[in-house]
C-alpha cells in the first residue's frame, strides 16, 4: 500500500480532536505520539493486509473464470480433430458399448456386444 503515513496520522489526530475537546501542551503531544505509534504498528499493517487479501481474492476469482473458459473450450473441442472416431466402453456384465461418430461429431452407429 502506498500512502503518506504522516498525512494519515494527522487526519486521525484531527478527527480525534474534532470529536473531543482539543488537547494542548503535553497531552496533545502524547496523543499525537500515540496516534503515530498505533498507525505504524497496528493500523497500517492491518490495512495493507486487507488490501492484499482483497486483491488476491479478486485475482483468484478472475483466474478461476479464465481457467473455466479455457477448460470449456478444450472439453467442447474434438479430441482428435476432424476425423471419424470409434469408441468402445468395455463391460463384461452389461456388454461392451460401441459407438461410431462422423468427423462432425454425429452418431453414425452404435451397438452392444457381449464378449
Amino acid at each position: 500500500m502506498d500512502t503518506d503515513p504522516q498525512r494519515s496520522c494527522d487526519k486521525i489526530y484531527y478527527d480525534f480532536c474534532k470529536a473531543h475537546t482539543f488537547p494542548n501542551g503535553e497531552l496533545a503531544e502524547q496523543i499525537k505520539l500515540s496516534v503515530q505509534d498505533s498507525f505504524k504498528r497496528l493500523i497500517e499493517p492491518s490495512i495493507s493486509a486487507e488490501v492484499i487479501r482483497e486483491a488476491k481474492r479478486k485475482a483468484d476469482i478472475e483466474s478461476i473464470n479464465v481457467f473455466g473458459d479455457n477448460l470449456r473450450q478444450l472439453l467442447l473441442g474434438a479430441p482428435v480433430g476432424q476425423k471419424r472416431t470409434m469408441a468402445i466402453d468395455p463391460g463384461f456384465r452389461n456388454g461392451c458399448k460401441i459407438a461410431c461418430l462422423s468427423a462432425e461429431g454425429q452418431l453414425l452407429y452404435h451397438t452392444i456386444i457381449y464378449p
